[in-house]
């Protein structure tokens, strides 16, 4: 066996065995995901994707013609449910494992095929930062669509490149299929397939005017494809007049970069300023320069295309949205940005591992990569030991609510809507002015007991109002729990409303 061992590491370069070591920590790093991530806890969004699933085949069309979200995913799960007769709101869990297997796919994809085409290095480290990098394992195991559309918009950047490098009928087979997964899994990844078909065309004119043709017919049929369901969804959608949408983009456009690059354990408030930030970006930015250096002295514009591809597709992509957010109606979110970061890593796996030979560059950023990786990971836990601690607390005190009792939620109708996953809806209502206008002290003594579940806090201005309404009505708010939770949707305060003796 060791004779073996000798034998094997003689048979391998040092940038093989580096891409292997990184390939089997990726690996780890995924069971670590799946054993901690696969827990009940969810927030809004989840609960919404059950709402659909559980909806018919129509239904759920018509439901997600008005979001904001193309179909497919729904469809991926529902199809699940059915074939294995089982009800989606039983199985969380398995909902949360179908969210992960995009990703055990890349790892796949890095070696089965990144691998024998461009080197274990890249497979490697691909396979690292698709598991690793900033957010990726908390879209990885959420019960929507980001990391399906992700794997779809990757596949389909890929299958462009490689038609730059050997333009078969299977390569631009495979092209059209990935592009239209991705733009029926999310409106992003519409986007980003657009760009990536304008990135080919710009290659074709510069380098094959011969395959032009191609891709006309490549287009045309992947519009003729899309474009039904884009007639009925824009008849339907709420988007354009929604006010729930109307996000400042600016402030958007900060939070996605800061979701990018920055390993933080609170899933929606970036801090620019963090160091992890600054140091991933100059890293991506000096391997980027380095490499068009490269590219510009070489001519090497297939490599150029794999190289640096990954990179436009997000930029083009987060700037249409930008402009789009301007000039027509916002629709730039922070996690939109996640449908183009699998080639955004392909793309800087690629570039990183040009610099292999030059130790001195190559080493510290690869080091900053395996450091934030790691601290993303580290984060992870963190924040699904916290959520499923919240999750556990919450369920406990939800068994004790009987049909006949009442909740009051102190907070929007987007958490009353999270909550009426869990209850009766008929028996919640969302906020104090409300409840305060329809129930006397007469209804306040009913059999049924009333719940507060407070979103705002216990010293907040609203909540400590509520309590003084209530006590010259003859009742106060009796404190039941403080789940210590801050990520998700879980009240931060439970209360009784019960009779001042």
């Amino acid at each position: 066996m060791a004779c073996n061992m000798n034998s094997l590491k003689k048979n391998l370069n040092s940038d093989e065995i580096v891409g292997i070591g990184l390939f089997i920590l990726s690996i780890v790093l995924m069971l670590i995901m799946l054993t901690l991530g696969l827990n009940q806890a969810l927030w809004n969004d989840e609960t919404f994707t059950f709402q659909l699933v559980t909806m018919s085949f129509k239904s759920m069309l018509s439901a997600t013609a008005g979001d904001v979200h193309p179909p497919l995913y729904y469809m991926i799960l529902m199809a699940v449910f059915k074939l294995f007769h089982l009800d989606p709101i039983s199985n969380i869990i398995l909902s949360k494992l179908i969210s992960t297997i995009p990703l055990m796919l890349l790892i796949c994809f890095s070696f089965a095929i990144l691998r024998k085409e461009l080197g274990w290095l890249v497979g490697g480290v691909f396979a690292f930062c698709v598991v690793t990098m900033p957010k990726l394992m908390f879209y990885g195991v959420q019960i929507r669509m980001y990391s399906w559309v992700m794997l779809f918009v990757t596949l389909s950047f890929y299958y462009c490149y490689r038609i730059t490098k050997e333009s078969t009928k299977k390569n631009w087979i495979i092209f059209i299929i990935f592009s239209l997964l991705a733009a029926y899994t999310h409106y992003y990844g519409t986007i980003s397939t657009g760009m990536i078909y304008l990135m080919l065309l710009f290659y074709l004119v510069l380098k094959n005017r011969s395959l032009i043709k191609n891709w006309i017919l490549s287009a045309i049929f992947t519009l003729l494809v899309f474009i039904p369901w884009f007639i009925y969804a824009f008849h339907q959608t709420k988007y354009l007049t929604s006010e729930q949408w109307h996000i400042p983009p600016n402030e958007e456009m900060f939070k996605s970069i800061g979701a990018l690059f920055s390993p933080v354990n609170i899933m929606y408030n970036y801090d620019l300023t963090n160091l992890g930030l600054l140091l991933l970006m100059s890293v991506i930015l000096l391997i980027v320069f380095y490499c068009l250096f490269k590219i510009i002295n070489d001519k090497n514009y297939s490599f150029s295309f794999i190289g640096l591809g990954g990179i436009f597709v997000l930029i083009s992509t987060m700037i249409f949205a930008y402009l789009f957010s301007i000039l027509v109606s916002p629709m730039l979110m922070a996690r939109y940005s996640f449908p183009m970061v699998g080639c955004l890593w392909l793309s800087v796996s690629v570039l990183l591992s040009q610099l292999y030979s030059k130790k001195v560059i190559f080493i510290p950023m690869l080091t900053v990569i395996l450091l934030l990786g790691m601290t993303n990971c580290v984060s992870f836990v963190n924040y699904e030991h916290d959520v499923n601690q919240g999750d556990l607390e919450f369920r406990h005190y939800l068994n004790q609510i009987s049909m006949d009792d009442m909740v009051l939620v102190l907070s929007t109708q987007f958490d009353a809507d999270f909550f009426g996953f869990y209850l009766n809806k008929n028996n919640i209502v969302v906020g104090y002015d409300k409840f305060l206008l329809y129930y006397d002290a007469k209804n306040l003594s009913k059999k049924g007991k009333i719940w507060v579940f407070d979103n705002w806090g216990k010293n907040t201005d609203g909540t400590k109002d509520f309590n003084s309404s209530l006590i010259k009505k003859g009742f106060k708010l009796d404190d039941v729990v403080e789940i210590d939770e801050t990520y998700g949707n879980y009240p931060h305060n439970i209360y009784l409303i019960d009779p001042i003796e």
